[in-house]
């Protein structure tokens, strides 16, 4: 583990106003959101970076200042899912309460749409179906004989058809095959 001077951590939680456990908090909830809105809170890092680094950059290291605006930036968007949460929006405007509806159905569609355990096992053997079914022109029952044999991976012909259709036929109509 990298020792960090207090002087450092103390300069940090006092650009921030967060305590060490808020920013732990912050950074948990990047952890737990959807790309999506990962994607959306590095965008809101970049923009409050060059202020923060004009106004820190004689007392604090730019590594520093990027952690900083990371953490600014999700306590900006955490602050707005709050305010989602509250039961009257008449103190919002129409923008805000279209983005925040959005940001929800984007985390809601998340939470909803996880893969499940075979799927996701199916994935990590992708590059064997592919193979066995182009180059060796196995059917989708002697592709699962050969996982649930070799691999110790019992699933149905029809989910592996299920996904070879989802992901090689749109690759198969882009390539001209």
């Amino acid at each position: 583990m990298i020792q960090i001077s207090n002087e450092r951590i103390d300069a940090l939680e006092k650009m921030l106003k967060l305590s060490k456990d808020d920013q732990t908090r912050h950074i948990n909830y990047l952890a737990k959101s959807p790309i999506e809105i990962r994607l959306d809170l590095f965008e809101k890092q970049r923009e409050v970076f060059y202020p923060l680094s004009q106004k820190y950059k004689d007392h604090m290291s730019p590594s520093d200042i990027s952690y900083g605006a990371l953490i600014l930036a999700i306590g900006v968007t955490r602050a707005i899912e709050k305010k989602l949460t509250q039961k009257s929006f008449e103190t919002l405007s129409i923008d805000e309460i279209r983005d925040l509806s959005s940001s929800r159905a984007v985390s809601f569609k998340q939470k909803t749409t996880r893969g499940s355990h075979k799927h996701e096992k199916l994935m990590s053997y992708w590059a064997i179906v592919r193979t066995l079914r182009i180059d060796h022109g196995y059917s989708y029952e002697r592709v699962s004989l050969y996982l649930k044999k070799k691999h110790r991976f019992s699933i149905a012909p029809s989910t592996i058809m299920k996904k070879w259709k989802e992901i090689e036929t749109p690759n198969t109509l882009e390539n001209g095959l």
